[in-house]
This record gives C-alpha cells, structure tokens and sequence, in this order.
C-alpha cells in the first residue's frame, strides 16, 4: 500500500510539472533574430527553439514576445524563468544564471555610409568626437576599448534606438556617423526599408569598417526563478540542442533565412 501511495505521489508530481506553462521570454524588436508579429514570436531563434521545444514533450512551453529591458528585469526580479537571446553576462548581470549551450554565434560590426568623411577611418584615432549609434540594451556589443572611449567621452554615444530599422535609417539620414549592427539585422533591416522605399542605397553603399564582437546568444535563467522543473528542462533542453547541431538540423534552419536575403 505505501510503495502504491509512494508511486502515486511521484507520478502527481511529473505529471503537475508536465501541464506547468513554462514561459520562455523573448526579445520583441529584434528582426529577423526575435520578434513579435500579431502577437507571436517569430524570427531565427524562435524556430531554432521550437525546433528543439517539438521534442520536448513532457513539457507545456510557451515563447512569450516582451521588450528587451522589460524582460531583464523579469529576470532580475525572478518573475520569468528564462530570457532569448542574451550574450554570456555572468560576469555582470548576476541576475541571470545558468545559461544553455549557444543557439547561435552573432557577428556585430562598426557600419559607416561610404559617401561619407567617415568612410574607411583608423580605430580609434579618427573616431574621437564621432557619433555611435545603438540599439537601446545592447551594450553586449560594445568591447572594452569602445566603452572606456564612451565613458571618457572620447566618442558621443547614441543609444535611443529600439529597432534595428531605426538605428539604419540614422546613419543614412546621417544623424550619426557610424552604427553597430549584427549581420542579419543589418542586411534584414536594409531590405525592409528598401522594400518601403525609405531608401534606395544597397548593401555596396555600406562600410563594414570592422568587427566588433562574435558572441554566442544562449537562453539565459533567472538565477532568482525557482521552480521544480527547472534542472530537467535545462539538461534535456541542452541534450536535444547539441543533438540537433550534431545532426545538421540548426544549419538548414539558418540557411533558410540566409536564402531569405537573396531574393
């Protein structure tokens, strides 16, 4: 009767944790990477993890679109469980811990207007008093060098900008001299104001002066959010993502947004 009893009771539990909603947040501005669009979560990381979530069947996930800083300080108040897609801020951001392996690897340049003085300039000599724009909360993108020059006002530092869309459209109404950018959204955030005919300029018109970071982007854990299903879903979250890389599932999914761009 008490191992019945025993049995029971471990199987209430599981099958609690099964029908639990677990939310995973996501950036709402971040076309094509992760955005909301009538509502629901779209953009490359979001099919990368309904891709590995499909397979996870013991568990009722829903991805939940919110803006950026909104969704750190969920983080930081340990009222969501998980965050797409934060760089590795274990080192400062000590509300968010563990983190999962990478969903992807993100390249962030230092974009000019090559019609422009600022075409082609040594960093960071020619760039003293230049302005930089970026999007609000990305500071990840920024290197150590970067951030001492903006802190010692070396550089002017724009960061109103809430779309990559918007941070484009800055430089080539050259309100600012230079952007920073992830390779996507920069070539993404191009065609779309093409296709609105906000601008006829074409990839040749930009300057990629430099790269400035190459960052894996993981779903980062609240350290604060305390939930029972917290250590399976990690672990068979990260078993499926390593599988699925192993197996060449992510690159046919990237590869279908890299062909999205040539057409």
């Amino acid at each position: 009767m008490k191992l019945k009893l025993i049995i029971y009771f471990i199987f209430s539990l599981y099958t609690f944790s099964s029908n639990t909603p677990i939310i995973i947040y996501c950036d709402s501005n971040y076309f094509p990477l992760s955005y909301e669009e009538n509502g629901e979560a779209k953009g490359l990381y979001i099919d990368i993890l309904n891709h590995i979530f499909s397979k996870m069947k013991n568990y009722n996930i829903k991805i939940q679109p919110i803006p950026w800083e909104r969704g750190k300080i969920l983080m930081k108040e340990g009222r969501g469980f998980a965050l797409v897609p934060p760089y590795y801020h274990g080192y400062d951001w000590k509300y968010i811990y563990p983190y999962s392996l990478p969903l992807f690897t993100e390249e962030a340049f230092m974009i000019s207007l090559k019609d422009s003085k600022n075409y082609n300039l040594k960093f960071p000599e020619d760039y003293y008093n230049k302005t930089i724009a970026n999007i609000r909360g990305y500071d990840g993108w920024l290197s150590p060098q970067l951030r001492k020059l903006i802190f010692n006002k070396y550089i002017k530092y724009d960061d109103t900008s809430l779309t990559p869309e918007q941070q484009l459209r800055k430089l080539i109404d050259k309100r600012v001299d230079f952007i920073i950018l992830e390779k996507f959204t920069f070539e993404y955030a191009l065609k779309i104001l093409r296709k609105n005919k906000v601008t006829n300029k074409k990839l040749s018109d930009f300057n990629i002066e430099f790269t400035i970071t190459k960052e894996p982007v993981y779903i980062g854990y609240s350290k604060y959010f305390k939930a029972d299903y917290s250590l399976s879903f990690r672990q068979e979250f990260d078993n499926l993502l390593y599988l699925a890389r192993k197996n060449n599932e992510l690159e046919k999914i990237i590869d279908k947004y890299r062909k999205k761009l040539e057409k």
